[in-house]
């Protein structure tokens, strides 16, 4: 107490106690982080010694030791933390259980692109094999090459090209250049063929000098391990969707991969697979993981001769084939041999040759004609029936044929693409009767004028409807429709991508839809199933869709196996699947690539109805093997329910007229009705149960459009199929031309065919049954009598009565056999 003040009592234990907290604490912190900036510095010291080693410029042979053999353990479990041993004994019983199964060269690289998906972009990467082993060398896209996207690429996968199966284990040495201005490496690891997962590491660092590393990606079961110099690290898997994977994904095939940004190089001195002894599939041909009873295309397993095949073997490889007579005949350009190959679906035999002087000749087949640029300036007409030259004309000087197109099943028109020195080429529509240039313009869609650039010049690869009124170009990026119309042909832009990908068009027989990679309104769309080429047949209102053959074991990006799913258009589910074909698909099938070949994938097949045959052509120089498919008895095996449309040509009619037009339907079950679909554009149309539309069409429709849609529903036996019809309008106010025609080159004839070849052609048109308004498209071929014959685009002929048909048509009939008697 001091004076009158008591103090309060002090505890000495609880103040020592406090105070020792306290410093405690204090010390602690200082301790922590002392330790931290030790741990820092060694590591930060270490890796500057690990790196500084300087270039090693000493012979290949001093410089690459054999890789370390790394023990692997059964399949399914994971390596121990010691697995990488320098002991001797080790390593001699580690080497016993191993076999080096590839090694990977120049030619076994591809480069995959990353925006915005995952597609093959060779143009922009390369590799070399050189002193110092394989040199990449990755470039930055240039800006104005339009078989890019616009988008900006920052990173590229460098794979493998071929899957690898099973555990195994890729060893490389590595020398990564100094520090530069370019990109760099990102990561190093494996991911399974369809791109939906990997397995990365952080790469190599980059420092100011050359650096050398040795890296190790071993694969066991469903475990990846990197050996990154000395270092051991287990990756975790990336997947796409953020999905959980399974020990079976993990355990399928992939690639190895080293990913890198924008502009970067590397080589790798030292690179091979090993895999244990009794893991016998590695880096193999597709057919060592197909059951043991496959029958595999030729191009990978000899093939046993089948009593359904026959095959015609031409003396080269073929180049570019071409249907003519609606799918009787096959011409194929041999350029070894300077020939055309005519075959014969029917007899299966080669029929006739042409002798052509040019390495770039272009050609197309019709109906019945069959025209040939045997050289860039001159253009002949052959008959398919006697194979026979007919006439020859020339362009005049300067100007040279870059391609020809033309309907199977149609007499005309020829598609013709010429260039003239120092000017964009131009189309132009040839009358194949009179071998000159048909007086109807090309104009380019109002609405997409300026937004694009013109197809011409790019190289498209054009398609023909069989029935001629139709031509499909695909370019890189973009792909074009041309709409042949009595009164002009309309040009617009059909379908947009990005990057090199494509979505490759072709039309279909009747030129009502177009086949794409891409998402339609038009059933099946494909959209939702595997990728793959979607074709249509050439006669009838039939598709197929040909992709990769894949298990669950096999997906290889080489040549594999296709198969093939057949489809009645308008139905989603195939009624049949062949898996047996000649046929193989390359890696561009899957990733739907452009390239400036002639033979594309597309050519490749071709399912013929009328001639119960389906045509493929292996990558084999030279063979056609034509196949024996009969539909009518796919149904009956299938037990299918077939219920389509028989001819949906599209409808053509005017504005402000009034329309009538009676569906052809055919089913297996009986009685058929019709109803319009949901969402129908023209509510205003009415469709009786018997099919027959009608339509009061206004004067003016909204956005004044050149075609619509219009869906119909048919139902019979319980089960209901969805069909679109196409109605294009004729517009009189704007049929006069609206460009110049006087711009086209000039013809000379240089041999005459005789007057009757030519006055015996009638362009198709479309005729009007007077009661029932039924119309049907097709071409006139002889009036006898009260009646007239015609022959529809898919070779069809039908003998009508005059008084069926409108005054309209009559008149024209009586005409053209007027006509025709004169020039007799």
């Amino acid at each position: 107490m001091i004076g009158d003040t008591e103090l309060p009592e002090i505890n000495l234990a609880l103040l020592i106690t406090t105070h020792c907290r306290f410093v405690v604490n204090r010390l602690g912190i200082v301790i922590l982080v002392a330790v931290v900036a030790s741990v820092l510095t060694t590591v930060t010291l270490w890796m500057l010694l690990s790196s500084s080693t300087p270039a090693d410029h000493r012979p290949a042979a001093e410089r690459n030791p054999p890789p370390t053999i790394i023990s692997v353990a059964p399949e399914g479990n994971s390596a121990p933390d010691d697995s990488l041993t320098d002991d001797a004994s080790a390593s001699a019983d580690s080497e016993a259980l191993t076999e080096t199964i590839h090694s990977l060269h120049a030619t076994d690289w591809v480069a995959l692109s990353g925006t915005p998906r995952l597609m093959q972009s060779p143009v922009h990467f390369s590799v070399t094999e050189g002193d110092r082993g394989l040199h990449f060398v990755t470039q930055k896209l240039p800006e104005d090459d339009r078989h890019f996207s616009k988008l900006p690429q920052t990173f590229y996968w460098i794979t493998n090209k071929y899957a690898l199966f099973g555990d195994f284990k890729v060893a490389l040495k590595m020398i990564v250049p100094a520090r530069g201005n370019g990109g760099r490496i990102m990561s190093i690891g494996v991911r399974d063929v369809e791109g939906d997962w990997e397995v990365s590491f952080d790469p190599p660092s980059r420092a100011e000098f050359e650096t050398e590393h040795i890296v190790e990606l071993v694969r066991q079961g469903d475990t990846i391990h990197l050996m990154h110099d000395d270092r051991m690290a287990t990756g975790k898997v990336h997947h796409k969707d953020s999905k959980p994977q399974t020990s079976d994904e993990l355990k399928g095939a992939c690639h190895f991969f080293i990913k890198v940004r924008q502009e970067d190089e590397f080589w790798i001195t030292q690179n091979d697979l090993t895999r244990p002894t009794e893991h016998v599939k590695g880096v193999q041909r597709y057919q060592d993981f197909l059951p043991a009873d496959t029958l595999l295309p030729s191009d990978i397993a000899p093939r046993p001769a089948r009593a359904d095949e026959q095959i015609v073997t031409l003396p080269g490889e073929i180049e570019d084939i071409c249907l003519g007579a609606n799918g009787k005949m096959l011409i194929a350009y041999v350029p070894t041999e300077k020939k055309l190959f005519l075959v014969d679906v029917a007899t299966r035999k080669q029929v006739g040759e042409i002798p052509v002087g040019d390495q770039n000749v272009r050609f197309a087949a019709g109906l019945e004609k069959l025209v040939v640029a045997p050289n860039p300036h001159t253009l002949q007409r052959w008959d398919l029936t006697s194979i026979t030259q007919e006439a020859e004309v020339t362009l005049e000087d300067g100007v040279q044929i870059n391609d020809l197109a033309m309907g199977a099943a149609a007499s005309g028109p020829l598609l013709v693409v010429t260039e003239q020195a120092g000017q964009e080429p131009q189309p132009a529509l040839l009358d194949v009767a009179t071998m000159q240039w048909q007086q109807i313009p090309i104009v380019v869609d109002e609405k997409q004028r300026n937004k694009s650039e013109l197809p011409w010049g790019r190289k498209p690869q054009i398609r023909a409807a069989a029935n001629g009124q139709v031509f499909a170009l695909t370019c890189p990026q973009e792909t074009f429709q041309l709409v042949v119309q009595p009164e002009q042909a309309k040009l617009k832009r059909f379908n947009y991508t990005t990057a090199n990908r494509i979505e490759r068009s072709i039309p279909d027989a009747f030129g009502r839809r177009t086949f794409s990679s891409g998402p339609n309104n038009f059933v099946p769309d494909f959209n939702g199933r595997s990728p793959g080429i979607r074709l249509p047949a050439v006669q009838g209102n039939f598709c197929l869709k040909a992709g990769l053959q894949l298990s669950d074991q096999t997906a290889p990006l080489d040549l594999c196996p296709a198969s093939v799913e057949l489809f009645v258009d308008g139905d989603n589910q195939p009624f049949a699947t062949l898996v047996d074909l000649d046929l193989t698909l390359t890696n561009q099938t899957k990733f739907n690539l452009w390239n400036e070949k002639r033979l594309t994938e597309d050519k490749r097949i071709h399912w013929i109805p009328d001639m119960n045959t389906i045509v493929t052509l292996p990558h084999l120089a030279g063979r056609i093997v034509l196949r024996d498919f009969d539909l009518e008895k796919a149904w009956q095996e299938a037990n299918y329910d077939y219920l389509y449309v028989t001819n949906p040509t599209p409808i053509r009619t005017e504005l402000g007229s009034k329309l009538k037009h009676q569906l052809d339907i055919r089913s297996k079950n009986e009685p058929v009705s019709v109803r319009n679909g949901k969402n129908v554009t023209s509510r205003a149309m009415t469709v009786s149960k018997s099919g027959l539309l009608e339509w009061d069409i206004p004067k003016w429709l909204f956005g004044s459009p050149d075609q619509t849609y219009h869906k119909v529903v048919l139902s019979a036996g319980g089960r209901e199929v969805e069909t679109i019809l196409v109605i294009r309008f004729v517009e009189p106010s704007k049929q006069q031309p609206t460009e110049s025609l006087a711009a086209l080159p000039k013809l000379t004839p240089t041999s005459s065919a005789p007057a009757e070849a030519r006055s015996t052609q009638s362009a198709p048109r479309t005729w009007t049954d007077r009661e029932s308004g039924r119309q049907i498209e097709a071409r006139l071929i002889d009036v006898t009598g009260e009646t007239v014959r015609i022959v529809r685009a898919d070779g069809q002929t039908f003998d009508l009565p005059l008084a069926r048909l409108t005054n309209e048509d009559q008149a024209y009939a009586r005409g053209w056999s007027k006509t025709k008697e004169t020039k007799e």
